[in-house]
């Protein structure tokens, strides 16, 4: 946020704004953000039971698999919402973004559980590095009477993410089968270039 005398000027008139279309359209990326950043963390449980038989894995080596994003993402969430603060918040949510798609389609390539549980902890550096930086996007550019609510519309993109990964994975795990449904995780890379 803007500092000084001419910030707080800045700030002042920002907070007094009415919703525009500019804040709809930051709402609306940053909401779809998070429903992307659920799909590629959820994938994995829809496609968890065709590998656990593929690969005659016990459950233990299964949980540690899908433990794997997990432990990535709390790193992400840490170096990413501090970077974001040094390099700006639109190449932070950019990179996040970027991070966590490719990763979850390079998962579709993986030919080892060493390989699926390396590519999923990168994977999960995006998506926990993406939840701060995106909702600091979000907080920066709504007006403050209006911020809360903002935020809460934009809590419908994580239930949403679910919903999809579930719909996407009972059409595509069916036809064409689980590597694809991480190929699908790919998709959130359109945010980029909106954003």
């Amino acid at each position: 946020m803007a500092t000084g005398p001419k910030g707080a000027q800045l700030t002042s008139w920002m907070d007094g704004l009415a919703l525009n279309r500019k804040h709809w359209l930051v709402w609306g990326v940053c909401t779809a953000g998070f429903m992307f950043d659920i799909f590629d963390l959820q994938i994995l449980a829809f496609v968890a039971p065709k590998i656990m038989v593929e690969w005659k894995l016990t459950p233990p080596v299964l949980g540690t698999i899908i433990s794997a994003a997990f432990f990535g993402m709390l790193i992400g969430t840490y170096i990413f919402g501090t970077i974001s603060d040094y390099i700006g918040r639109r190449p932070g949510f950019q990179i996040t973004v970027a991070i966590f798609a490719v990763f979850s389609g390079l998962c579709a390539a993986a030919q080892s559980v060493f390989q699926l549980m390396a590519l999923r902890f990168c994977a999960g550096l995006g998506i926990g590095g993406f939840i701060p930086v995106d909702t600091a996007v979000l907080t920066e550019n709504m007006p403050a009477r209006r911020r809360g609510q903002m935020m809460a519309l934009a809590a419908v993109g994580v239930p949403l993410g679910g919903l999809l990964a579930a719909w996407v994975a009972s059409i595509v795990i069916p036809n064409l089968g689980w590597r694809a449904l991480f190929l699908a995780g790919v998709v959130p890379a359109v945010l980029i270039f909106v954003f």
